[in-house]
């Protein structure tokens, strides 16, 4: 079994997951105390409890009260479908990637019970929250962005999909910094706009990128036979007034809100200025509006949608720019 470890280090005591081992290779660190897990992969902390991602045959959120370091001891479970993977925590709710981001209510620690889920397209490994928002890694689907305003009812609203498989995301004010496993090394991405997301700079580090911390301008990155710190500050400084930021490729972000009533605002990425088309279908493929049809500059557009002349139902948004195209479904609920 994989076991919950407790240590005191010169600097402060730490919660971490490892193979029970009993030997000392420094004298500044030594055992104070653990408590059985399955198989724990990911860990959060926050007052005198440990939040424990636990992707064993029993594969949930574990619970453990660390008051008394010596003795931690679990307190609460919470099954989950799928191996949990990964954990974050933020007031009264733990944030859990299994088989899609799963919301958790731990005000009562020792009945954690959940309370809503959103399934995202891929494998979610990676969560951070900040605001609002999860940003979620979600391996071959990129960076997502998941609004947790109502726990009970998390939606997506924004995405970047990311040239590698995303395995841990951080945030740290307006920018995500994404581990990207073998093929993406470490992606900075501004996410000031939630629904419309874009990369500001990487970095092809030489191993397989797998976790990512952040400090101030500096990246720390777990990669894989490597430890990485990269200076991102060139890549996060604050542009001057006026100028614009061009995008790295065409996108068309999610619409959002999403479902809405009666608008809903539709943003799109130009890295380079060409012909554009932004039109509105129903299901039967009938075009009912016509947002945006002619030349457009490089950079990042966002234009409004107002169907309050038309019926409730699913309707579609396709974009056409140079040879790229995308769509995105869209609900209007009256």
């Amino acid at each position: 079994m994989k076991k919950l470890m407790i240590v005191l280090s010169s600097v402060s005591l730490v919660l971490l997951t490892a193979v029970p081992s009993f030997a000392q290779d420094s004298s500044n660190v030594r055992l104070l105390g653990f408590c059985d897990t399955q198989c724990a992969y990911g860990v959060a902390v926050a007052g005198q409890y440990a939040y424990v991602a636990d992707a064993g045959d029993s594969s949930g959120l574990r619970v453990i009260n660390i008051t008394n370091p010596a003795a931690p001891s679990e307190v609460g479970f919470c099954g989950t479908p799928g191996g949990a993977l990964g954990v974050a925590v933020s007031g009264n709710y733990a944030y859990v990637e299994a088989s899609g981001l799963r919301v958790i209510n731990i005000t009562n620690p020792s009945s954690p019970t959940e309370v809503g889920f959103y399934v995202t397209p891929g494998e979610p490994i990676g969560v951070a929250v900040s605001g609002n928002y999860a940003y979620v890694a979600d391996w071959d689907y990129g960076l997502r962005v998941v609004n947790i305003t109502n726990p009970a009812a998390p939606y997506e609203v924004g995405f970047y999909d990311t040239p590698g498989s995303a395995w841990g995301v951080t945030v740290q004010g307006n920018y995500a910094y994404v581990a990207d496993g073998l093929m993406g090394g470490l992606r900075v991405v501004n996410i000031s706009n939630p629904t419309a997301l874009f990369e500001v700079g990487f970095y092809d580090t030489p191993g397989q990128a797998w976790d990512v911390a952040v400090s101030g301008n500096l990246a720390y990155v777990a990669d894989f036979n490597y430890f990485g710190i990269y200076d991102c500050s060139a890549a996060t400084t604050v542009p001057e007034a006026g100028h614009v930021v061009i995008p790295a490729r065409f996108a068309l972000h999610a619409p959002f809100p999403n479902p809405f009533n009666p608008a809903t605002n539709i943003v799109f990425d130009l890295p380079e200025p060409g012909s554009v088309t932004v039109k509105v279908f129903d299901l039967m493929g009938r075009e009912v509006a016509v947002l945006v049809n002619g030349e457009k500059p490089a950079g990042q557009h966002t234009i409004s949608f107002d169907a309050r002349d038309l019926p409730s139902g699913v309707y579609v948004c396709r974009m056409t720019a140079n040879e790229f195209t995308a769509s995105h479904k869209m609900m209007l609920i009256r």
